[in-house]
């Protein structure tokens, strides 16, 4: 079952549609019953918010206490604490991912091992080693260049 967060001021919420799909924003201020206004610290700042209906956003559980007492108390709130903020939050959850992707990887197969690299030249024929440099000896190119070089 899905948990329901409130919109409040300090939390965190993922826009689900518009431009901005998939981009996390806190909640400045609530505007009325349907509307909020968001920030992220970057491209909506507190001087300008986004204006976003609450069906086109999806509550996170996370929320910022700090800035929450900021917006109540009408104290001085900083687009950098507001992307400060964000940054933390992405940054956890992507050491939290990256930890269980590693973790599943591991579950899944098993290490290799790797293949003994040859030294250069060994066990490679001269022929082998002319085609890795480029030469293309008795190739059609070079026959048609030699005939018509012939016929002039």
């Amino acid at each position: 079952m899905e948990e329901v967060w409130t919109a409040l001021p300090g939390r965190v919420c993922e826009s689900k549609a518009g431009r901005d799909k998939k981009s996390r924003f806190i909640i400045i201020a609530v505007a009325d019953k349907d509307f909020v206004l968001l920030a992220d610290g970057k491209y909506r700042t507190l001087a300008k918010p986004k204006r976003k209906r609450l069906k086109h956003l999806a509550m996170r559980r996370e929320f910022i206490e700090g800035l929450a007492e900021k917006f109540s108390n009408k104290s001085r709130v900083f687009d950098s604490e507001i992307k400060s903020a964000l940054n933390k939050i992405e940054a956890a959850e992507k050491t939290e991912t990256d930890g269980r992707a590693a973790e599943i990887k591991e579950q899944q197969e098993p290490a290799k091992p790797k293949k003994a690299a040859k030294a250069k030249g060994q066990g490679e024929t001269k022929e082998g080693q002319e085609k890795k440099k480029g030469n293309k000896k008795g190739s059609i190119c070079q026959e048609k260049t030699i005939s018509k070089r012939k016929a002039k």
